[in-house]
């Protein structure tokens, strides 16, 4: 396929087969790849697939694998794009997606808008520290296996309450801890939500104390953390000689009740 000018960076190499920046050892990221893909292969209207992306801005033909992909390509939002998914359009697929408008692209001549949600080092780390590093969504801590999968270790990020995608700020008030597999982008890829009646129907299973809870997470938007809680987090970040030495304290105190 022949590609104009504009489809190439000033080192001659296409946009999305890019490693690093033009004269710079700084990695060339995959959402401005996806963006630049997107912009000299598709038109208004046509759709792709989440696969086919990965596809193409893969590097040395190997599909890109990396876990954040899809948040790259919502976050191409803030730049301009429209590209609904079966979420806001019901006739697309699950993993499709719709070109309404092409926003800004590496080569279209524009400059770039902008990132107004982004997420600075330091409030991500004070958003850690806040939240114990643990999942605001399902309890998990960084580190941790998922319950039932003992072989499994759970990652934290940092997600955002009201969207990055719908103009949500990267501040501190609109920010939680979110595990990898809980964080909202990563749950869009996995395919259509459920519905609320899935959900009160889960919560009717529940004991009555645990429904009592459940609503007090409901009613503060988030899942509190107890005194307990708190407690188990300070042990998991002890160094290990520590965390030994405090083990076997607890379950002296902890007795045959263990």
């Amino acid at each position: 396929m022949e590609y104009p000018p504009a489809a190439y960076a000033s080192n001659g190499i296409l946009w999305w087969e890019l490693k690093t920046a033009p004269g710079t050892a700084q990695r060339f990221g995959s959402e401005r790849k996806a963006a630049a893909w997107l912009a000299f292969h598709k038109k208004l209207g046509d759709t792709f697939t989440t696969e086919e992306l990965r596809l193409a801005i893969g590097v040395d033909g190997k599909r890109n694998d990396n876990e954040h992909a899809q948040r790259r390509l919502r976050q191409l939002r803030k730049d301009g794009w429209e590209i609904p998914s079966v979420k806001y359009v019901r006739d697309l697929k699950v993993g499709e997606y719709r070109i309404d408008t092409i926003g800004w692209y590496p080569g279209c001549g524009r400059e770039r808008p902008k990132n107004r949600s982004a997420v600075s080092a330091r409030i991500r780390s004070m958003v850690l520290k806040r939240d114990g590093s643990r999942c605001q969504i399902c309890g998990v801590g960084d580190g941790e296996a998922y319950p039932g999968e003992p072989g499994s270790k759970a990652a934290m990020t940092v997600g955002h309450l009201v969207s990055d995608d719908f103009g949500g700020p990267g501040e501190l008030g609109n920010l939680r801890v979110e595990c990898a597999r809980c964080n909202e982008p990563v749950r869009s890829e996995r395919g259509m939500p459920e519905s609320p009646l899935d959900v009160i129907y889960a919560a009717r299973l529940l004991k009555r104390d645990q429904v009592r809870r459940l609503a007090s997470w409901v009613s503060k938007g988030s899942r509190t953390r107890d005194a307990l809680d708190e407690v188990y987090d300070r042990y998991r970040k002890l160094a290990p000689g520590d965390r030994n030495q405090a083990r076997s304290e607890l379950l002296k105190l902890a007795g045959d009740g263990v």
